[in-house]
């Protein structure tokens, strides 16, 4: 695994209400893809804090530039029933430094 193509994607989703825009779509999700395990981190923590969010999915890829596809592994989520409560307690995040 060659780190330099090593991401993590985070999407952030809010539940607690809907929000439509003039199109019908709804605008209460949102998402990012980041080079660094500690700035994906910083952001899926500061998104509960400033309440951008009531759960979020956060994940590891490759980047593999000769491939259609890429798999995304080490899912972990946030804010879903009988998740850990304490972002820290993430595998990936407790690897984070």
């Amino acid at each position: 695994m060659d780190a330099k193509n090593l991401r993590y994607i985070v999407f952030l989703l809010y539940t607690d209400s809907a929000s439509f825009l003039s199109s019908g779509a709804i605008d209460k999700h949102d998402g990012e893809i980041f080079c660094s395990l500690d700035d994906a981190k910083e952001y899926a923590v500061d998104a509960i804090q400033y309440k951008l969010c009531n759960r979020f999915v956060i994940g590891r890829f490759l980047i593999d530039f000769n491939s259609n596809t890429m798999g995304i592994t080490a899912i972990e989520t946030f804010g879903f029933r009988n998740d850990r409560k304490n972002i820290n307690q993430l595998d990936l995040f407790s690897n984070a430094t």
